[in-house]
């Protein structure tokens, strides 16, 4: 409100000062010529928007008014203040005329001595005050009060319900509660060379300050939810990219607690860079070798190391297992198995005589003839001495028998070799 007011005071100022320098009015002034003088007051106050115009002589008492202007009217309110203004010419007043606010100025006219005073007044209208409801972003009001008068509000930008509410307050209030809000209430006293008591009550509504506080708390309470809501969305997806890995992991690990150890890990886990692929690449790398040791030990315990041939424990579980096959198969009518025991005569003496290298490459040669020219695919040789033989004739159980004889021959001569 108050540099609105200055700015306001040196515009009248300037309005003033220009017309107390012009040549015309000076010249109008010096012959007395009161017709022109109005007309020279109206035309300057009406460019600037001053509706009281008018010219002091130097003793302070009013010479003359603008046109259309009561000067008995107007002539207690400018005596009343051209003293102050005549000691502070830069400053301005404020006053009541018909009741509405006036903002006052008032310059010398000097030629080059002081020959008067020129006076202009700006009305305070609603316009105004609208204006400067616009700028400020609060209610205001222009409230006046003579002495042994009530209160009156001049001009304001007041809701009907607020007015009336200021209107019946008593005396200054800190806070006007109206309509479920609370209006923080202000008072600034205006220069008014102590005749007119007029007032400008600067208002803000409580709720439209805590408004944007609101609204921040209603943002902030959004985004908490929609933080919440894309950390569930993120750790859901971060626990299935580190459990569904883990849970393959756990299946692996049942598969190898079973004996399979030929289900390799889901290529897509083994190909992440974090420490779930290295786990898992870690997992299969173990799997491996585990399945290459079962296989090895596997092999060991019923495969003979020598011939390559199944051993006694292995030929015991496949004549176990052919032997319940087979039942079921007789009760059907049909299917038979034959177990052929082989021998080579004199071993121990070619063992005594030869070496037991030469033993050993003995048996080699047996399991290659054996399974090379004499066994069907379905027949199994056993190392050392016997073959399981499925369907098999008299004369095809006597085939094995009869290759270890020539192989027996064979030897006698020293001809060895499969």
């Amino acid at each position: 409100m108050a540099p609105h007011a200055g700015a306001n005071a040196q515009k009248l100022i300037l309005g003033a000062t220009v017309l107390a320098a012009d040549f015309g009015f000076r010249s109008a002034v010096n012959s007395g010529d009161v017709a022109t003088i109005r007309s020279a007051l109206q035309n300057n106050g009406e460019r600037i928007g001053a509706t009281v115009t008018a010219l002091l002589d130097t003793n302070l008492a009013v010479r003359a008014v603008g046109e259309r202007q009561d000067e008995q009217k107007l002539s207690a309110t400018l005596q009343r203040m051209a003293g102050p203004l005549s000691r502070n010419p830069q400053g301005s007043q404020f006053a009541l005329v018909d009741g509405f606010p006036y903002q006052f100025v008032q310059v010398p006219m000097k030629a080059p001595m002081l020959v008067g005073w020129v006076v202009m007044g700006f009305p305070i209208n609603q316009k105004l005050v609208d204006d400067m409801r616009a700028l400020s972003d609060m209610h205001l009001a222009r409230v006046s009060n003579r002495a042994g008068e009530s209160l009156r509000i001049v001009l304001s930008t007041l809701s009907p319900q607020a007015l009336v509410a200021l209107q019946t307050s008593a005396g200054e209030i800190a806070q006007l509660p109206v309509n479920g809000d609370i209006l923080m209430a202000r008072y600034f006293q205006l220069d008014s060379g102590g005749a007119d008591n007029i007032r400008t009550v600067l208002l803000r509504s409580l709720n439209e300050v805590t408004a944007p506080f609101r609204q921040a708390e209603v943002a902030l309470a959004w985004i908490t939810a929609l933080g919440v809501i894309l950390f569930g969305i993120g750790s859901v997806f971060a626990a299935r990219r580190v459990t569904t890995p883990l849970r393959s992991l756990v299946s692996a690990t049942h598969r190898l607690s079973m004996g399979r150890y030929d289900v390799p890990m889901d290529p897509a886990h083994a190909r992440r860079h974090d420490e779930i692929g290295g786990l898992a690449k870690a997992f299969d790398t173990m799997r491996v070798n585990i399945g290459n040791q079962q296989a090895e030990i596997r092999k060991l315990a019923y495969w003979d190391r020598l011939t390559g041939l199944p051993n006694r424990a292995r030929f015991r579980e496949a004549l176990q297992r052919e032997i319940d096959s087979q039942g079921a198969v007789s009760d059907m009518g049909r299917g038979s198995i034959a177990v052929a025991m082989l021998d080579i005569d004199r071993f121990k003496h070619v063992n005594d005589a030869l070496g037991y290298d030469f033993g050993d490459r003995s048996w080699v040669a047996v399991a290659r003839r054996l399974t090379r020219e004499n066994l069907r695919d379905l027949d199994m040789p056993a190392r050392p001495d016997r073959v399981i033989l499925h369907d098999a004739t008299s004369r095809e159980i006597a085939l094995p028998a009869a290759a270890l004889l020539t192989f027996s021959r064979a030897g006698a001569r020293g001809s060895w070799g499969p």
